[in-house]
Parts: structure tokens; sequence; C-alpha cells
């Protein structure tokens, strides 16, 4: 594995440049955390499902930024999903999914995202010869004006 690389400076700071990420897998939504009773107490779990997708997210989060350490500072996210048909989970419950598990490998934290664009794209609408993948793709973009102590 080759070594990350450090965000680019200039003189007033971090280099804003977008990120673009790809992952090729069908979106699942994030699912209601579980409650499970264990000596008198209620806790609640991540569900199973969401769990392992924030994983591979993560994992693919990791695979494809190249930077040594998460943005810093406001965010906008642009999700556009490609989808088979219009069978899937509400949009904001796949965005969740989405940016969970790309927390703590593109940018600290969620509350960083201060903007969020998203986008459906059905293969019946995609023109001859465009991939017929399922897949999300993410564009982050640092916020115009000041960046906030995150």
């Amino acid at each position: 594995m080759s070594a990350r690389k450090k965000i680019p400076t200039t003189s007033v700071g971090p280099l804003r440049v977008p990120l673009y990420f790809v992952f090729n897998l069908r979106p699942v939504p994030w699912e209601r955390n579980v409650p499970i009773k264990t000596k008198g107490r209620v806790l609640m779990l991540k569900a199973q499902r969401t769990r392992d997708y924030e994983a591979r997210i993560a994992e693919a989060t990791a695979l494809q930024y190249e930077y040594d350490a998460p943005l810093e500072g406001d965010l906008i996210a642009h999700l556009t999903y490609y989808l088979a048909n219009k069978i899937h989970g509400d949009l904001d419950n796949l965005t969740k999914a989405v940016l969970d598990g790309m927390q703590g490998v593109a940018f600290r934290n969620d509350k960083q995202i201060r903007g969020l664009n998203i986008h459906v794209v059905y293969f019946e609408e995609l023109e001859d010869g465009e991939p017929r993948i399922e897949r999300t793709e993410v564009i982050l973009v640092h916020r115009k004006g000041r960046a906030r102590e995150s």
C-alpha cells in the first residue's frame, strides 16, 4: 500500500478541491437500531445489515481516499444513486448509511456536512452505452466562506 499524501495547503489554509468517490454496490438504507435487553438495561444496537453496509462503505472510502487525515471544516455532499428500479429505501436513509460509512475516513464527523444534494438516476433514464451498475457517486466539496472548527 502506498503512503498517504498530506492534504495540500496554501498560504490561507488547506487547498479546497472536490473529492470523488464511487461505491459500486447496491445502496442499503440505514435501519433503526435494535433494542437489546441485558442485565435489566436496554441497549440500542445498530442493525447488522446497516453495520455491514457501513463497513463496506468505510473500506471502499479508504481505498479511494488519498490523504493522510480526514477533511476538516464545513462540507457539502453531492450524492447520486444509480438504481436498476424504483424499489429502494427512502433517500434520507440511503444517504445516512453512506455518510455514516464515510465518517472517520473522508471526514471526521458527519456534522461537518452543512449542505446536501441528492439525486436518483434510474437505469431507464440512462443513454445507450452508459454503465448500468447500481452504485453511489459522492462528491465532497468544502463550503464557501470561512471554515469553522469541527
